[in-house]
């Protein structure tokens, strides 16, 4: 299932990438994702040493 799930994402993205909006599609995506994740570690970092939590909460 894993395998047939990222054939289709291959070629999504590569007929994505063929397009103009594709591409700016692709980057906001991206940028959220990434967003999200260096959130989440921050506040898991915050957990760890309380001094981050302003950093945490204001990202």
């Amino acid at each position: 299932m894993g395998n047939i799930r990222s054939t289709v994402m291959l070629y999504v993205t590569r007929w994505l990438m063929r397009r103009r909006w594709g591409r700016r599609l692709l980057f906001v995506w991206a940028m959220r994702t990434l967003r999200t994740r260096v959130r989440q570690f921050l506040r898991d970092l915050a957990d760890l040493y309380p001094v981050l939590k302003p950093a945490a909460a204001w990202v």
